[in-house]
């Protein structure tokens, strides 16, 4: 019986942050919050920031989405940038190597398997590569472009690029 309550307390509160399927106001203030925490505790965590090379339709990305929150804990986030035809994950508590680590179990999911030879992936990591959201989104989104154009539009391969020991890896 509580199993069944909390799946369905799971599923509204999942609801309430995003009514549309798009990211709602409420999971960007929830995101400032865990941000503020992270710094006030020091905790680490990391933005992983996938972008297709092909515009993808607002209903696809809306799709990947759904199915990557799924895999995700309650705690992170998936915010959807219609825009750079992206999807950024948000993992609090989750430092560089263990989002590594993630990323990769995510690769076998359906639908990251089915599109992945037509994306990059950008991952920055706090404190190290930036302390707000906007620096931390920036700096993801720096890394996928850069490697978009050094990698060209053919891009398959899925292993990290270390460009140094305290630079952002890229896939």
């Amino acid at each position: 019986m509580c199993r069944g309550l909390w799946d369905r307390l799971r599923t509204f509160w999942r609801r309430s942050r995003s009514d549309t399927g798009d990211v709602q106001r409420r999971s960007l203030d929830l995101i400032h919050a865990e941000l503020r925490r992270a710094r006030r505790y020091g905790v680490p965590f990391s933005v992983a920031m996938f972008r297709w090379k092909r515009p993808a339709g607002r209903e696809t990305l809306l799709d990947i989405a759904r199915e990557l929150q799924r895999d995700l804990r309650e705690f992170d986030y998936v915010v959807v940038d219609e825009e750079m035809f992206s999807v950024s994950l948000w993992l609090f508590g989750t430092p560089r190597q263990g989002a590594l680590t993630k990323l990769d179990r995510m690769r076998a999911s359906p639908v990251v398997s089915n599109w992945i030879f037509e994306c990059v992936i950008g991952l920055a990591s706090f404190p190290d590569d930036g302390l707000t959201y906007e620096a931390l989104t920036e700096h993801a989104r720096s890394m996928v472009l850069n490697a978009a154009d050094s990698e060209g539009e053919q891009r398959a391969e899925w292993q990290p690029i270390v460009q140094g020991a305290n630079s952002p890896s890229m896939f």
